[in-house]
């Protein structure tokens, strides 16, 4: 970058730069006038104190070298340096001009800042006229490129102005009505409309643009224009019959007269100069001369609603029918019915077209094309590529090109396409279609009459519409290239943005994707169509109508590749494309590690299970084996105990037995000994309950454990002196205890209880049983003499006895001197927590 500030540079604002074809650079400046850069240097231009404003605004050179200046007043042109001149035509005077450009015709283009476009030709200088087309008169820069004009205005954007191809004529040139519904060419070539106030003249096609109000039926609503042989006006009209206007008369033709109807909508005039009339509801008459005559056929019509009446090279009269399809009349009146029964799509024939080889092509309203060649019928509806199936009107140029008019603009099929297609070379009709946006004053083609299209004899081509008509000459139009391009504006994931182009790798399982996606296209963005495929997920191509929004959910994971495709639906072109690469990331479990790690896995966490169920099985075996041990043991326990109980007990009583007999006559002794006979029974009695007691099932609860044991310990003191507490629980829950833990305790306590009696003099025992899961304590308090230490040998046995049955258990014995006398023997035991 190089900054020139050197001497005699602008004092004021620079208002435009711009180049001569010797590469010079010219400077405006606002205030001041003209300089020149050379060499590094400002130059003075030296014609500046002949410029007639100083408020420089742009410098423009055209192809001739010419230098236009444009100010606050106006423009000023200066030739080779040598003259000025000052233009001060009406359009531009007091104007200020802010921006030139030169078109491929050598037209200059001037923007004004608040006036719109003016342009310079052929010495004159006119103001464009766009009427509601450009967006804002306010002009800031203009830049022509081939047929194109680009305007960048100060408030409405940018405008792009096509040269167009399709012409159109509304109320701004002549018509006082502008919804046409008819057009016929007139034989010195002049174009007659007709609308619903009236008929219209159009003199030359493509060069005048201005039609002239005939001043002959002002009122009526003309529906149908021919010429009689002898070159009478014909018009059938909407209410009131036909008109036949010759140089000095008008005749007209009502259903007092002989028609069927008032609402004439074709008209054919045949060599013998009879009238074929057809109307809406009243079937198709015949005017010779003056009278009115039925149509002479052998079977009816196949309805009276008659849409067109058209004779064809063969001779034959095709008469189309909105409702009926079509009718064909040969000479000797025999009707041949072509309809929807027989090959036709539909039944509402809206027109007809013959080209010079005789081929017959109709236009169905609701049911697309047909066309009858070599006898053979072939229909083109949307199915088969067609724009719409809506056709109000049908003509066929002399390159045998198809044109149709429709609801929503026209449409042209070329003869190579329809070539194409049938011979099956391609799968679909190829179109263009053109709108608005290509110069159509509407979209919304006419119908309803057979003259709401028409062909001139130079080929031109005339279309009806709802607000005026449109010329298009078929040789002119052309397929334009338009650079466009396609890009993703943003990338929605769980209702987050992000930039497109950070987006790659995404989490897994997403609930939701969308790819909102633009188009840069300033010439017809309305045209352009789109489809996409998710390659990868999507099996076929998917079109979206218009819609920029692509939404995906849950997408399982893995490598993606999105591609959106802009087209043009009639040509089936792909006009430009893009891509987006994406990876939805996997869960652990879904990736190529986990699925090589998993089989090893599986593989060793069957080895575990095979190995545990083999290890519970051992265990279960030796549990069963442990069960039958400890079952044999309880076995050899309760024979032993019963074996040491009622064998001691049994040689007790027997002996004693035996000392009755031999002091019999010895009463005192002899009860002596009966009294311990019979102690000894109760002693067996008991021992045997105990036995019973503790190898019962249902005896295997806590509680009945702890009840059992304190009514032993209640009966048992009840038969001596010493006096007795007990304390249990409120609550004692129903936690499993096995026969050998009861009969264990059961022993401990009884042990215990004998001692207490036997050796400690005591007056009060108590039995204590304290419970917190899983803790069991049991106490056995008396308040005797305590244990001497020095004679504890004495009861060694015992109480060793009850240490290992309390061991056995798990569980801990103490047996200790209490500080106010007595013994205190306290058991502590945690239980398994097995509900019964």
């Amino acid at each position: 970058v190089k900054v020139i500030t050197k001497s005699r540079s602008p004092k004021k604002r620079i208002t435009h730069l711009n180049f001569d074809n010797k590469n010079k650079l010219w400077i405006s400046v606002n205030g001041e006038g003209i300089y020149l850069l050379e060499n590094e240097k400002y130059v003075v231009f030296p014609w500046n104190e002949k410029l007639p404003f100083k408020n420089i605004r742009s410098v423009f050179f055209d192809s001739e070298n010419r230098l236009w200046v444009g100010t606050n007043k106006g423009v000023i042109v200066i030739y080779n340096y040598d003259s000025v001149k000052k233009y001060s035509y009406k359009f531009i005077t007091k104007k200020i001009i802010r921006t030139f450009a030169e078109d491929e015709n050598l037209n200059i283009w001037m923007g004004s800042t608040q006036n719109g476009i003016f342009i310079y030709n052929k010495g004159q200088i006119i103001k464009f006229n766009f009427g509601n087309k450009l967006s804002d008169k306010g002009i800031i820069k203009i830049a022509t490129y081939g047929k194109e004009v680009w305007v960048g205005t100060l408030k409405g954007g940018i405008n792009l102005l096509i040269k167009s191809q399709i012409h159109s004529l509304g109320m701004n040139n002549g018509f006082k009505n502008d919804y046409i519904n008819s057009v016929y060419e007139d034989k010195n070539g002049e174009i007659l409309i007709g609308t619903r106030k009236g008929i219209y003249k159009l003199e030359k096609p493509l060069i005048s643009n201005s039609v002239k109000k005939l001043k002959i039926l002002e009122n009526e609503h003309i529906f149908a224009i021919n010429r009689s042989n002898e070159n009478e006006l014909i018009l059938g009209t909407r209410y009131n019959g036909l008109f036949i206007i010759g140089k000095h008369s008008i005749k007209n033709h009502t259903i007092a007269d002989g028609l069927k109807s008032n609402f004439v909508r074709a008209i054919y005039v045949d060599n013998d100069d009879s009238i074929w009339i057809g109307t809406n509801a009243g079937g198709v008459s015949i005017l010779k001369g003056n009278k009115i005559e039925n149509l002479k056929i052998k079977k009816n019509l196949s309805s009276d609603l008659i849409s067109f009446i058209h004779k064809s090279k063969d001779g034959k009269y095709w008469i189309g029918t909105s409702g009926g399809g079509v009718n064909i009349v040969d000479n000797k009146g025999n009707v041949k019915y072509l309809n929807k029964t027989n090959g036709l799509k539909g039944n509402i024939i809206s027109s007809i077209a013959e080209d010079d080889a005789g081929d017959i092509w109709l236009s169905i309203n609701g049911g697309g094309l047909a066309l009858i060649k070599d006898n053979k019928i072939h229909t083109f509806t949307t199915a088969e590529g067609l724009y719409t199936n809506t056709i109000l009107n049908i003509l066929v140029d002399k390159n045998k090109n198809i044109w149709c008019s429709t609801p929503y603009g026209i449409f042209k099929i070329t003869k190579n396409s329809i070539d194409n297609y049938l011979s099956g070379k391609v799968r679909e009709i190829k179109y263009r279609n053109f709108d608005k946006s290509d110069g159509m004053i509407s979209d919304k083609s006419t119908g309803a009459s057979p003259q709401t299209a028409s062909i001139t004899s130079k080929g031109i081509l005339l279309f009806s519409t709802m607000y005026g008509l449109v010329l298009v000459n078929p040789n002119s139009i052309f397929e334009e290239t338009n650079k466009i391009k396609l890009y993703i504006d943003k990338i929605i994931i769980n209702n987050s943005n992000y930039n497109p182009e950070e987006v790659y790798a995404i989490s897994p399982n997403p609930d939701r994707v969308e790819f909102r996606f633009g188009l840069i296209d300033f010439k017809n963005p309305s045209k352009v169509n789109y489809k996409y495929k998710l390659i990868g997920f999507d099996k076929s191509w998917i079109d979206l109508m218009g819609n920029k929004n692509i939404v995906y959910t849950h997408l399982p994971y893995g490598k993606y590749k999105l591609k959106i495709i802009g087209f043009d639906k009639g040509n089936k072109k792909n006009l430009v494309s893009i891509e987006k690469e994406i990876f939805i990331e996997p869960y652990f479990w879904e990736t190529l590690t986990f699925r090589i790690i998993s089989p090893i896995l599986l593989i060793l966490f069957l080895i575990f299970l095979t190995k545990y169920i083999v290890n519970k099985k051992h265990e279960r075996k030796i549990k069963l084996i442990e069960a039958a041990c400890a079952l044999e043991n309880e076995r050899m326990r309760i024979s032993r105990d019963m074996h040491d109980e009622f064998g001691l007990s049994l040689s007790k009583i027997n002996l004693l037995t035996e000392i009755v007999k031999q002091n019999i006559s010895d009463k005192i002794k002899t009860n002596k000994i009966i009294n311990e006979i019979s102690l000894s029974g109760r002693s067996l009695a008991e021992s045997m309950d105990e036995i019973v007691w503790a190898v019962n099932p249902k005896n295997d609860r806590l509680d009945k454990m702890l009840y059992y044991l304190t009514n032993f310990f209640e009966n048992y003191l009840t038969l001596t002196t010493i006096q007795f507490k007990y304390k249990i629980p409120d609550e004692i829950p129903s936690v499993f205890v096995s026969a050998e833990f009861r009969h264990n305790i059961f022993c401990v306590i009884k042990e215990g209880i004998n001692n207490s009696i036997k050796h400690s003099g005591a007056s009060l025992i108590e039995l204590i049983f304290e419970y917190n899961a899983p803790e069991l304590n049991i106490l056995l308090i008396d308040n005797g003499k305590g244990i001497d230490k020095n004679k504890i040998f004495e009861f060694r046995n015992g109480i060793k006895n009850m240490t290992k049955r309390i061991d056995l258990l798990g569980g801990n014995l103490e047996i200790n001197n209490v500080d106010t006398g007595g013994v205190k023997l306290d058991i502590r035991l945690t239980l398994k927590m097995t509900q019964k």
